[in-house]
C-alpha cells in the first residue's frame, strides 16, 4: 500500500489574507482554506483506502484462487490415487482369477491323468489276469494232452506187443501155404485187424502229440483272419493224415483179402 503523499507547503499554512481585509474575512477565508485542505486530505485518504481495499481484495482473490487451485490439485491427485488403487485392485483380482482358473485347469488335468492312469492300470491288470488264466488253461490242456499222449503211447505199445504175439501165434499155428483154409483166413483177418488197430492207435497218438503245437499256435492268434488261416491249415493237415492212415489200412485190408 502506497504511503500518503505529504501536503504541499500551503497545506499547513493558512492562506494569506489580502491586505485591507477585515479580521472576520480573514478568519473565514482561513476556515475555507482549511476546509478545502481537509476535504482534499479526506478524498486522498478515501482514494488510498479504496486502493488499499482493492489491493486487499485482489490479494484475497489471488489467495482464494491459489487455495482453489491447491484444492483442485489435491482432488486431482486424490482422484488419480483412487484410480491407481482401483486399477491395482482390478489387476490383482484379474491375476487372482487367472491363477484360480489355471489351478482349476491343472486340477482337472491331474484328475484326468489319474483317471487315465487308473484305467490303464486296470486294463493292464485285466490283461495280466487274462494272460495268467490263458497260461493256466494252456498248461492244463498241455498236461491233459501229455497224459492222453502217454496213454496213447502205452496203448500203441500194448497193441504192438499184442499184434506181434498174435502174429507169432498165428504163424506157428498155421504155416503159410498156397491155398488158405477157413481157419487160415480167419487168422489172416485177425492179423489184419491187429495191424489196422495199430495204425489207428498210432494216428491217435500222433494227433494227441500234435495238440500241444496246435494250442501254442492258437495262443499266437491275434486276429480273426489268422484264426481262419490256422483253422484251414489244421483241417488240411488232419485230412492228409487221415487219408494217409486210411491208405495204409486199405493196404492192410487188401493184403488180408489176397
Amino acid at each position: 500500500m502506497t504511503a500518503p503523499k505529504k501536503a504541499g507547503p500551503a497545506a499547513g499554512k493558512k492562506a494569506a489574507a489580502p491586505k485591507g481585509a477585515s479580521p472576520a474575512a480573514q478568519r473565514k477565508q482561513a476556515e475555507m482554506a482549511e476546509a478545502l485542505i481537509a476535504k482534499r486530505a479526506a478524498e486522498k485518504a478515501e482514494a488510498l483506502a479504496a486502493k488499499a481495499a482493492a489491493e486487499k481484495a485482489a490479494a484475497d482473490a489471488a489467495a482464494q484462487a491459489g487455495a482453489q487451485r491447491a484444492a483442485a490439485e489435491r482432488e486431482r491427485q486424490q482422484a488419480e490415487a483412487l484410480a491407481a488403487k482401483a486399477a491395482a485392485e482390478k489387476a490383482a483380482a484379474d491375476a487372482a482369477a487367472q491363477a484360480e482358473a489355471q489351478r482349476a485347469a491343472a486340477e482337472r488335468e491331474r484328475q484326468h491323468a489319474e483317471a487315465v492312469a487308473a484305467k490303464a492300470a486296470a486294463a493292464q491288470a485285466e490283461a495280466e489276469a487274462q494272460r495268467t488264466a490263458e497260461r493256466e488253461r494252456a498248461e492244463a490242456l498241455a498236461a491233459q494232452v501229455a497224459a492222453e499222449a502217454e496213454a496213447a503211447a502205452v496203448a500203441a505199445a500194448q497193441a504192438e506187443a499184442e499184434s506181434a504175439s498174435a502174429r507169432r501165434a498165428w504163424s506157428f499155428a498155421w504155416p503159410v501155404t498156397s491155398e488158405r483154409t477157413p481157419i487160415e483166413t480167419f487168422g489172416a483177418v485177425g492179423l489184419g485187424m491187429c495191424d489196422a488197430s495199430r495204425e489207428w492207435i498210432g494216428w491217435a497218438h500222433a494227433r494227441a502229440l500234435r495238440q500241444a503245437d496246435v494250442l501254442a499256435a492258437l495262443a499266437r492268434v491275434r486276429s480273426p483272419g489268422d484264426l481262419m488261416t490256422l483253422s484251414g491249415e489244421l483241417v488240411r493237415e488232419d485230412l492228409a493224415q487221415l487219408m494217409e492212415v486210411g491208405g495204409r489200412v486199405g493196404a492192410i485190408a487188401a493184403g488180408v483179402t489176397r
